[in-house]
């Protein structure tokens, strides 16, 4: 037996998980096409467990070409993407299993030429060049996506149109006369570099194609469902390498931080945009997935799951499964997976939220009763191979095989008679006595006719006869043979290993007996060749003694000579006979050799592995033992057990003769040969399966009930057992799988559904009365499914937040330390320029840290926008509308401005001699009804994207501005914009007030000079003080020192004294005016002035030419110009 075959075979394997499944006990999915999309190696696990149970559970039709029965229902395509080549072959379970079709169902994304587009960055799209970081090594993309994320992400956008393609072609197909939602499953890890590289684009990606084909009603028209694996499920089947457990924990948080800001993308009225190359555009409003499940390794309960990578799958391939399997609806009614989806929206938006994050996570939890018809079945089967047990040792006699050997007409004589048939007893010379041209003259004297040539005639019809029979005949038998031995295979006395061994077996049998004739005839072939050589010695004596025979003996000499040619030739056609006998025995028994070998051993083969299968799976069945494997029995149990029904069962199987059952058995075979001998569509175990159904498909399609009464017996109420015994383990049984605190738990809602076979109205009572009884009752919704051998129940959280994930601090801390070292390189999906997203917020919030954790950049961050808001609200950058409660706060965006560009408008003159004060204060102005007007707001700056979102109060407004990069950034530029303005204002009003001054302080200190306050005494200019004044003012300078422009070096010392020697100078010289004012033409005064006029006239012509030279002669020049301007006005004061 082939590989092939013993691997199919397997599905029978209990041990393995396998066993018969009864079509009775299959069913339809809903009516909505499905679509499953597994990601990476995880995914894809995670996939292959969920079609080997499609595989088992519905409905499959025959496939018209092949006639075998298709993998998957009609409306059902499974579609993955790996870039992994190790795991192209992956099966589920791995001898034999189910596995994906390399044509229709896998793409994978590997490409050999990625090290040289990393090299060459050139020849990359726009589209990418946004994203990739820069410093992605080449060496990266080696070996698949390498745990990279973002050589998973680049290895996706090479792929693209063969992505595109491949999602459009299995929508396109799945939509083909309906109008149906279509139902997208996404099954990714979070970890790795392939499904964590790809997930959110795969998630667009489908949204864009639907957009594409439905138009603006595509969101509408699918639903597409995220079931999320966290790091912790890779971390359970991680080796104890540090290095890949620490990229698993990086990765799984960055993919993580990623998913929750863009399942609130809606929240913040954001788009997800991105370029697909030239293939797709992609602009939504929606977030990756309308519902997003987590499955951790760890329970709500904070308990480890035993095989928690395997448990994790399993779980979620049963939730999918349940989902899909069609129901029992009220008029009107919808699905249970529609239900769930209303349901868990609205118990998210109705919870209370403690902090602001996002409340955008489902936690499941499954467990199954079961009524083990797969064992009931498989049990069924070994007591019925046990009772037809005497067809396996059937064995033709030698009489029989010779028998059979004469039906077929194969004996000596038999074949003799069909090689001779058509010659009909012809001679090799007949009628040639009394002839003349016979005569003795002709034939003996003149030897004028040669007998050897007429009787070569002769021979020549013997052989071509028998040439025609020879390969005609074998043809003839085997048709006759295989017509025996079916009916044989079909005789329940005989069966299928009687007609095999009645071909060939190592006693008696057709094969062996047909040799052993081919032998006797190769012995009398020695034979007839010594015989032919005697006849033609013997013919040749008769020719001698005819031509010395007298003339009255002559023509009976001749004669003689014709009668002794003839039976040398009729030897000769006799040793043609029989050299074309042996090769037609040869033919036949190579045919009837074939005939068996190809079609009635391999039935034996596998009828005997079969046999050794279901005895094996017998004793299995009959210890009760929960079996491990591909049927899950990690999530579910049984409500029966076979060992209780062993008695039942041999009942039901007593009541049939054996004769029977082969009888109908060996027709089965016979009428599905196509399922048992052809090697490419071999369907052994849907023919095994079909048999055992039809045998007894009264005992497989009892409900439940029935059966719970078997095992309980008939004077106990059902749905007493189903309610206080059943319905509260499957309730216990189904505990979330997601890693957080039991405490945290009791903070979300719950909402549970629990699906009930259609045909089991007490065990739907049972259900009914423990949800009356039950304190959370009112969250159980229940359905009754077409699906008669189970109780699902799933109990999920709703709601939840990534920073109730016990874990995810300790692998945020891990993800923080190397984010900005080399490690960090690829781990985001956007990681280039201005759109990065490691800056993206954490899914901590702030006010969940407690005591014990703290993360600096995170804080500096959230405390910058904190401060962005506060100075924006005062800015009027944000305002409080007043008109919404949960989105009170609105953002102003305005045009873009510049306050340099603004300033342009002005000749302010600042760097000249003088600046002009007029147009510095006309400046001022404009700024400020700038400010009190406000920039011109953007168009269409009321849209609700500049709101933010959930800002109810001023702190939620603040945390919820954290949460919102791309708004907290506008904000910012806003108020930097705003402040570059208050800061020119600023300047120009300090201009103004220094101008100011800087005109006091020259009237001032010119007074102080033309009235003798500051007067030169030696070399010395001092305060020129009374002889009885007690104030010491130091002197201002020293003219030996000071040689040039004194005056200015004077001013400079002069307005640099403290307050109290300023004032005292100040109203000394202002009381010296007033004398000087008082005397006759103010002559002194009016010398004093001009004195100092022409001091400074000549000091400013002389800067006129040198201030070129001189390091500050600008400054001297504008100082000097400045005080004969003031001094001039003084003296037109005076005149």
């Amino acid at each position: 037996m082939n590989t092939r075959i013993r691997e199919h075979l397997q599905d029978l394997e209990v041990s393995k998980g396998g066993g018969i499944i009864s079509d009775k006990i299959r069913i339809e999915t809903i009516s909505n096409p499905i679509l499953v999309i597994g990601l990476g190696g995880t995914g894809i696990d995670a996939m292959l467990r969920l079609k080997y149970q499609i595989n088992k559970r519905f409905i499959l039709e025959e496939d018209k070409i092949s006639n075998t029965r298709k993998d998957k229902p009609e409306k059902v395509e499974f579609l993955g993407f790996e870039t992994n080549q190790g795991e192209k072959n992956k099966r589920y379970p791995a001898n034999g299993g189910v596995g994906l079709d390399p044509q229709s169902e896998l793409v994978m994304l590997s490409n050999a030429e990625i090290r040289s587009i990393l090299n060459d960055r050139n020849i990359l799209d726009d589209c990418i060049k946004e994203w990739l970081a820069p410093e992605l090594s080449a060496e990266s993309g080696t070996d698949g996506a390498g745990g990279i994320r973002q050589v998973g992400r680049l290895l996706l956008f090479t792929k693209i149109n063969e992505i595109v393609d491949c999602i459009e072609k299995k929508i396109r197909r799945l939509q083909e006369d309906t109008d149906e939602t279509l139902h997208v499953f996404i099954l990714s890890g979070l970890s790795g570099g392939t499904g964590s590289g790809t997930f959110i684009d795969i998630a667009y990606i489908v949204r864009g194609i639907i957009n594409n084909i439905k138009g603006v009603k595509g969101d509408d028209r699918v639903n597409i469902m995220g079931y999320l694996f966290t790091p912790d499920v890779n971390l359970s089947k991680a080796s104890d390498n540090q290095s890949s457990q620490s990229y698993i924990i990086k990765n799984g948080f960055a993919a993580l931080k990623e998913l929750d800001y863009l399942m609130g993308i809606a929240d913040r009225h954001e788009r997800f945009k991105q370029q697909y190359r030239n293939r797709l555009t992609v602009d939504s409003p929606m977030p990756p997935f309308n519902l997003c499940h987590l499955i951790s390794a760890t329970n709500i309960d904070g308990r480890p799951m035993s095989n928690a990578y395997d448990y994790c799958m399993n779980v979620t391939a049963e939730n999918i499964v349940n989902f899909i399997s069609n129901e029992v609806r009220e008029s009107g009614g919808a699905f249970a997976i529609q239900d769930y989806i209303s349901n868990l929206k609205q118990n998210t938006d109705n919870m209370a939220k403690p902090y602001m994050a996002g409340y955008k996570y489902v936690m499941i939890g499954a467990s199954s009763a079961v009524l083990p018809l797969e064992e009931i079945t498989t049990y069924l089967a070994y007591k019925l191979f046990e009772k037809i047990q005497y067809m396996f040792e059937n064995m033709p006699t030698e009489q029989e095989t010779d028998r059979f050997i004469r039906q077929l007409k194969l004996d000596e004589d038999s074949v003799i008679d069909r090689f001779e048939s058509e010659l009909q007893g012809r001679k090799p010379l007949t009628g040639y006595k009394g002839r003349d041209r016979y005569n003795y003259d002709n034939v003996i004297k003149k030897q004028s006719v040669n007998i050897d040539d007429e009787m070569k005639e002769y021979l020549r019809e013997c052989t071509n006869e028998y040439n025609k029979v020879k390969t005609q005949y074998p043809g003839e038998v085997v048709k006759g043979a295989r017509e025996l031995i079916n009916e044989i295979f079909k005789d329940p006395k005989k069966g299928p290993f009687y007609a095999s061994r009645i071909l060939f077996h190592q006693s008696f049998c057709v094969v062996k007996t047909l040799e052993t004739e081919v032998a006797s005839l190769q012995e009398r072939l020695t034979n007839i060749s010594r015989e032919i050589k005697f006849k033609r010695e013997l013919a040749e004596d008769k020719m001698l003694e005819a031509r010395k025979a007298i003339l009255f003996t002559k023509e009976g000499k001749k004669n003689d000579y014709i009668e002794a040619k003839s039976e040398e030739y009729m030897l000769k056609s006799e040793e043609e006979r029989t050299l074309r006998m042996m090769e037609f025995y040869g033919k036949v028994i190579s045919d009837l050799s074939d005939l068996n070998n190809k079609i009635y051993r391999i039935y034996t083969e596998i009828l005997n592995e079969l046999n050794k299968i279901f005895k094996d799976d017998g004793e299995i069945l009959v210890k009760g033992e929960e079996i491990e494997g591909a049927l899950g029995r990690n999530y579910s149990w049984t409500v029966v057990k076979v060992p209780d029904l062993k008695d039942y069962i041999e009942s039901i199987v007593n009541k049939q003769s054996a004769d029977d059952i082969v009888r109908r058995f060996s027709n089965k075979l016979l009428e599905e040969s196509n399922k048992w001998l052809d090697e490419v569509h071999i369907d052994v175990v849907g023919s095994i399966s079909s048999f055992v159904s039809e045998e007894y498909g009264d005992v497989i399609t009892q409900s439940m009930e029935e059966f719970l009464t078997l095992e309980y017996g008939e004077d106990k109420s059902i749905i007493n057992i189903v309610k206080d015994e059943i319905a509260p383990k499957l309730d216990k049984d189904a505990v979330p799988i997601f890693y957080m605190s039991n405490t945290e738990a009791l903070n979300f809602p719950s909402w549970s559904m629990v699906s009930v076979p259609r045909n089991a109205k007490k065990v739907l009572e049972g259900i009914k009365e423990y949800k009356k009884s039950y304190i959370k009752g009112d969250s159980i919704n229940i359905k009754e499914s077409m699906v008669t051998n189970r109780i699902f129940w799933l109990n999920t959280k709703n709601g939840v937040p990534l920073y109730s994930y016990t874990p995810i601090k300790q692998y945020e801390d891990v993800y923080e330390k190397t984010l900005f070292e080399t490690d960090g390189i690829g781990r985001h999906l956007y990681q280039n320029g201005d759109r990065n997203w490691v800056f993206l917020p954490s899914p901590i919030p702030e006010q969940s840290w407690g005591t014990t954790y703290y993360n600096e950049r995170v804080k500096k961050y959230n405390d910058e926008v904190r401060d962005v808001f506060d100075r924006a609200i005062k800015l009027g950058c944000i305002v409080d509308t007043e008109n919404s409660i949960n989105e009170k706060y609105r953002c102003i965006v305005t045009e873009d401005f510049s306050i340099k560009d603004f300033m342009k408008n002005y000749s302010l003159n600042l760097e000249g001699d003088r600046p002009n004060v007029g147009e510095i204060k006309r400046a001022l102005s404009d700024i400020k009804k700038l400010l009190e007007k406000g920039l011109e707001p953007i168009e269409n700056g009321n849209l609700q994207q500049y709101c933010i979102f959930e800002s109810s109060s001023e702190e939620k407004a603040k945390n919820n501005l954290v949460r919102t990069p791309r708004l907290a950034g506008l904000v910012k530029k806003e108020v930097e914009k705003y402040e570059e303005i208050l800061q020119e204002k600023a300047k120009l009003e300090d201009i103004i007030k220094n101008m100011s001054k800087s005109e006091a302080d020259m009237d001032t200190f010119l007074r102080a000079m033309y009235t003798d306050t500051i007067v030169k005494r030696g070399l010395m200019y001092v305060y020129n003080c009374s002889e009885d004044s007690k104030v010491n003012i130091e002197p201002f300078i020293n003219t030996l020192k000071q040689k040039e422009y004194q005056l200015e070096a004077i001013f400079k010392k002069y307005t640099s004294l403290d307050e109290r020697e300023r004032s005292i100078i100040d109203r000394t010289s202002d009381k010296k005016q007033d004398e000087l004012s008082m005397e006759d033409g103010a002559v002194t005064l009016t010398a004093n002035v001009d004195a100092l006029l022409n001091k400074v006239k000549d000091s400013l012509e002389e800067l006129d030419t040198r201030r070129y030279d001189l390091i500050n002669g600008d400054e001297l020049y504008a100082f000097y110009n400045n005080m004969f301007s003031k001094i001039k006005e003084v003296k037109k004061q005076l005149e």
